[in-house]
């Protein structure tokens, strides 16, 4: 297979796959907060894409209610701007957000292939043992599958782990936030073993909270739920 078909077909799947996952958080909000766990805005290479993400990733961080509509004000568009039939289009060919999953692993793997591919270049043209070991590094990081996560070995994670603890302001570990939402019961179906362990607790500012994750992805995602006005 030639280098160009091969790239064609890479760029058809990252394509598919940044389809996918937009069309998923439009159609179901509840997805919202797994796809902004694994995934980051440099994951979508087409710009009008990339924008729809960081307008519903901004007004998930801001507590705000998701929808085409809401996600369309966001983006500084009306009823007859383009953003209209772009936004309607994810949706007309995701038709359902039962495979987000499916599409986020296709992302990332797309994503992951792309840059390992260009490191790949790169290290076959370093002329110096620094370079290649420093290229080497970003090659390895490239196989965390949390976009926020870092490859680092066990002294320099501990190192920074003090660093973050000895100043006067504490770490913030879910920066891709959590959405408020209205409820007046926070439970999971199934037994400890099914993959969903509620853990109720009492924030800040008196709101119930329910930690739980998925059960189709055991042990990968915890997805947070704020429930204000619930006691513990």
């Amino acid at each position: 297979m030639s280098e160009i078909k091969q790239d064609a077909i890479l760029s058809q799947r990252l394509l598919d796959a940044q389809v996918g996952v937009l069309g998923s958080m439009l159609i179901d909000p509840d997805t919202v907060p797994e796809v902004l766990s694994r995934v980051r805005d440099a994951d979508f290479a087409e710009k009008k894409y990339r924008l729809i993400f960081q307008a519903i990733q901004a007004r998930f961080r801001a507590g705000q209610a998701i929808d085409p509509i809401l996600v369309r004000e966001t983006l500084g568009g009306g009823v007859d701007s383009p953003w209209t039939s772009i936004l309607q289009g994810l949706m007309d060919v995701t038709t359902t957000a039962a495979h987000v999953d499916d599409y986020v692993d296709a992302l990332r793997a797309s994503v992951t292939l792309s840059n390992l591919r260009t490191l790949g270049t790169q290290l076959a043209e370093a002329d110096r043992l620094e370079d290649a070991q420093a290229l080497l590094d970003q090659m390895r990081a490239q196989q965390v599958s949390r976009p926020h996560v870092q490859a680092m070995d066990m002294a320099e994670g501990l190192e920074r782990f003090f660093d973050r603890h000895n100043g006067e302001e504490k770490p913030q570990y879910l920066s891709w936030g959590a959405r408020p939402r209205r409820a007046d019961l926070c439970g999971t179906r199934g037994h400890g073993g099914a993959g969903r362990v509620p853990v109720r607790r009492q924030d800040g500012s008196g709101a119930a909270v329910c930690l739980r994750h998925r059960q189709k992805s055991p042990g990968r995602v915890l997805q947070l739920r704020v429930h204000p006005g619930q006691a513990v």
